[in-house]
């Protein structure tokens, strides 16, 4: 990866609103330090992705991961419906 690096996300907690965040590396670091992962969900589309940009670039592992992509399931064509 290049010099240049543009994420963003937003944080969803209990009845507060959503909050959207997006910046450099350093602002978004700072976002993500501000929690305590070891007691935190994290709910995303795609997991797999999200949580590889989380941990590679921000040494960030959730306690827990719940992703609501199904395309992973239909691959391997397991159906529950």
């Amino acid at each position: 990866m290049g010099d240049e690096f543009e994420a963003s996300f937003s944080i969803k907690l209990g009845t507060h609103p959503t909050e959207w965040f997006s910046g450099s590396r350093e602002y978004l670091q700072d976002i993500l330090d501000r929690f305590d992962w070891d007691n935190i969900a994290l709910v995303c589309h795609n997991t797999f992705f999200d949580a590889t940009i989380l941990s590679f670039h921000f040494g960030i592992y959730a306690a827990k991961y719940i992703d609501t992509c199904q395309w992973p399931v239909l691959s391997m064509g397991l159906m529950w419906w």
